[in-house]
């Protein structure tokens, strides 16, 4: 009898095999018939997530956000864990199914992503869903593998790996350079793969617009090689679905003879922001005169905002905040009725704290 969540053999059926002679009992075949998975309960609402939170959920085949390579023939959970205080805060059952160990699990800044898919564990989700992760130098480096395939995709398909095309550039040590984490795909390629199905339907006539036009595309790219990822300018003419630098990472492959590409939308900004590791790449492209210099300058331009009562465009420098956190700011409310933040000092105070925070 197989365990809850897994088909297993429930009963034996004996069936006679003619001819027999009538001198001896008829032989039998014995028949197999498998327990259909029936998706559990959901977890009550108001479950405690004490040291965790829920990332995604998948019950009764809904993927809300979308995660192509998750399962929709078996309830799931996402859970991101503090690292901290893994052993201090186990998770509710109703979260893991019971399970005592993930499915799968991988490490993610300070925090542990596990996904339980119910009753899977590594070895059986792996060879279910052809996806199979291998440790090629150490657990971080494929933690990041997984990380950027076990995400929401706005765009993505699974295909014949036969019928993804890809030409690989012979670079020297300067191509190799210029060609770190850049490729280039074909918009014939972007067209054929599958909007997310869980986005309103405005947001997918609005993405399938945009496949028509966008000339720069984030992508992963998954075959029997291994993991393809960049960033890539969309080529209407090109005359195979990727012209890449071969830079193929081993550490996630597929085993079924699919291929897949998952792709989601870069849009401009007018602002730039280097993180730790650019700048250190960057040196000495950017000076640290230079970067000191335009620390300056961002907090004249801010200071200025304060100053000259154009408190709008103060916050609007706050990025990394949703329209949710800054609807449900109470500056925005006064800025919104005419107050000024030079009436109250602590209103200074709170923009220039932001300011300093999105800074550090």
């Amino acid at each position: 009898m197989g365990g809850r969540g897994q088909k297993g053999w429930v009963g034996r059926a004996y069936q006679a095999i003619e001819p027999w002679s009538m001198d001896l009992p008829p032989p039998m075949i014995e028949v197999r018939a498998e327990q259909t998975y029936r998706f559990p309960m959901a977890p009550a609402a108001d479950t405690v997530t004490r040291g965790y939170q829920v990332v995604g959920t998948g019950w009764d085949g809904e993927r809300k956000p979308y995660y192509p390579l998750f399962p929709t023939d078996r309830a799931w959970t996402l859970v991101a864990r503090d690292g901290a205080t893994l052993h201090e805060n186990p998770l509710d059952p109703t979260h893991n199914f019971g399970m005592t160990t993930p499915t799968l699990s991988w490490q993610n800044g300070n925090q542990r992503m596990e996904l339980y898919v119910d009753g899977l564990d590594h070895v059986a989700w792996q060879a279910r869903y052809g996806v199979e992760f291998r440790v090629t130098k150490n657990g971080f480096v494929t933690s990041k593998r997984m990380s950027r395939m076990l995400r929401d995709y706005r765009v993505s398909d699974r295909l014949p790996e036969s019928e993804v095309r890809v030409d690989y550039l012979n670079l020297d040590d300067d191509g190799e350079a210029v060609w770190d984490g850049a490729g280039l795909m074909s918009r014939a390629m972007l067209e054929r793969l599958k909007i997310s199905p869980n986005m309103p339907t405005d947001q997918q006539e609005r993405l399938r617009e945009e496949l028509k036009h966008i000339g720069r595309v984030e992508f992963t790219m998954v075959n029997s090689s291994g993991q393809h990822k960049g960033h890539a300018l969309v080529v209407d003419d090109l005359d195979v679905d990727f012209r890449l630098p071969r830079d193929i990472k081993k550490d996630a492959v597929t085993t079924d003879g699919t291929a897949f590409v998952g792709v989601n939308f870069v849009h401009p900004h007018d602002d730039m922001r280097l993180d730790m590791q650019s700048i250190a790449h960057l040196h000495p492209f950017f000076e640290e005169g230079q970067m000191l210099d335009y620390l300056h300058q961002e907090g004249e331009l801010f200071r200025q905002a304060i100053e000259s009562g154009r408190q709008g465009e103060a916050m609007a420098r706050l990025e990394r905040a949703t329209a949710e956190d800054l609807s449900n700011w109470p500056m925005r409310n006064f800025f919104a009725r005419g107050g000024q933040a030079q009436w109250f000092p602590g209103m200074v105070k709170g923009l220039i704290d932001g300011h300093l925070e999105r800074l550090e």
